[in-house]
């Protein structure tokens, strides 16, 4: 249940909702409690805007950060910046994005045993698998090898052959244990891959060439190995990637037995099932599950819809990417549109549809809002706010847009992190002679008293 003060948000977000999308829609003279819009110059300066209302609403309004959502309409333009940002204002963020696996060690290391497996045993792909962390070699030995088939210029089936490895006249007690080092790496890859290259010389099924690969996980005690990985990344606190490594494994399984079963019977070699393989690893994405509950949760429109949450800022209402841009891209050309209505069958126009699914999308997180709504937009690169803003302050007159012109000096002051550069900027302005607010004065002297940012202070007016 909503509390009684907050009613007056919620009927406005209802309100907004309901005549957005209306060809004739209703007009309010209220006043827009728990909605505003921000036209900021940059898409930075937008998320620093948000990361300060969320900082200033928690500490003022008791709310918690799992009460926010900040999604975006250019996943493209704000998710490398968020994180960043947030950092500075000491907010927790779990981007929900999907993400590639194509770069995963154990991604890596499976099509490094696939390409060694081909006939070109080369030296890149036998590094990628002895560096990718699964090999139970150390670090020193692997260097000492890389730089050893380096210098004799190994391609191929030399690796294979004793004679590549034979001494070129007497060694010294340091090339003496390098070369002890050498063969000791050289005989643990042949005790992987001597057999199984020659066995994959030949045509298998799926099922097959799975069954191989396991075989090779199994000798280099993958599964304990990507276990003691994960246990690694939690104890660095690096929970996203925990989680993403986590969910890998069944990817592989998965797409082996789907192989399996489509291709069933049918034989290949070795380097079509790698390309299949690598075909399927690039069609799968990961969607991280936030590792702790009380984190500002950030995503693109689609994949924050169907979250209700208590405030949520929606950036990047640009004009093109709320509704999206249309792009051509149908499977029926013009012709075969053309016959099918002389048939007498109607088609959907496609770019109804995109409108249609961008404003559903947009419907929907407008009515996730339960007490606060923020869209925000920036005018970097001659960009100009989504025609919805303006049908938003036609439904509610007193709606006006905020600009960082408006926003009081006092309210840029947050976390030392993020305030310190605006008091560096400031300061160096009063020093110019420009008019400056006090306030940053007051700033600076708090900061050079405290020991905590003494140090972080002077840096800034350095």
């Amino acid at each position: 249940k909503i509390p009684g003060h907050y009613e007056g948000q919620r009927e406005n977000l209802r309100l907004l909702g309901e005549n957005l999308f209306k060809t004739i829609p209703g007009s309010f003279d209220a006043e827009p409690k728990g909605l505003e819009i921000y036209g900021a110059h940059s898409s930075d300066e937008e998320l620093h805007y948000i990361a300060r209302d969320i900082a200033k609403k928690v500490v003022e309004n008791d709310f918690r950060y799992k009460d926010f959502m900040v999604t975006s309409a250019q996943e493209e333009v704000y998710n490398p910046s968020a994180k960043q940002i947030f950092a500075q204002y000491q907010i927790p963020l779990f981007i929900d994005e999907k993400r590639t696996i194509i770069n995963s060690p154990i991604i890596k290391t499976i099509l490094a045993i696939l390409s060694l497996l081909g006939e070109e045993f080369k030296t890149e792909d036998v590094m990628v698998f002895l560096k990718n962390g699964f090999s139970q070699i150390s670090q020193n030995s692997i260097y000492t090898f890389e730089n050893y088939m380096i210098r004799r210029k190994f391609r191929g089936r030399m690796f294979f052959e004793d004679k590549y490895f034979e001494p070129k006249g007497p060694l010294n007690e340091k090339q003496i244990h390098e070369m002890e080092i050498v063969m000791e790496v050289r005989e643990y890859l042949l005790s992987i891959f001597k057999g199984p290259t020659e066995k994959a010389k030949a045509e298998h099924t799926a099922r097959e060439y799975s069954e191989m690969i396991m075989e090779i996980l199994d000798k280099i005690n993958m599964f304990q190995e990507i276990q003691k990985f994960i246990d690694e990344l939690r104890k660095n606190n690096l929970l996203d990637e925990a989680n993403e490594n986590n969910q890998i494994w069944n990817i592989v399984v998965n797409i082996w037995e789907q192989a399996s079963a489509i291709f069933d019977q049918e034989k290949m070699d070795i380097n079509r099932f790698k390309n299949l393989f690598e075909e399927a690893v690039k069609s799968h994405k990961l969607a991280v599950i936030p590792p702790s509950s009380d984190q500002v949760i950030f995503g693109d429109m689609d994949r924050s819809r169907s979250d209700s949450k208590k405030i949520v800022y929606l950036c990047g209402v640009n004009s093109g990417s709320v509704p999206a841009s249309y792009k051509e891209s149908s499977i029926l050309t013009q012709e075969e549109k053309m016959i099918i209505g002389k048939n007498g069958m109607s088609l959907p126009s496609e770019k109804d549809q995109v409108l249609s699914n961008d404003m559903l999308t947009l419907y929907i997180l407008i009515n996730s809002a339960n007490r606060g709504l923020t869209l925000s937009y920036s005018t970097e690169g001659g960009k100009s706010p989504a025609m919805i803003l303006e049908q938003a302050m036609d439904i509610f007159p007193k709606l006006k847009i905020k600009t960082p012109g408006d926003i009081e000096e006092e309210d840029l002051i947050s976390t030392p992190r993020a305030t310190l550069p605006i008091m560096s900027k400031q300061l160096k302005g009063l020093i110019r002679g420009q008019e400056t607010d006090p306030v940053w004065v007051q700033v600076l002297a708090h900061y050079l008293k405290n020991p905590d940012t003494r140090e972080m202070a002077e840096v800034a007016l350095s």
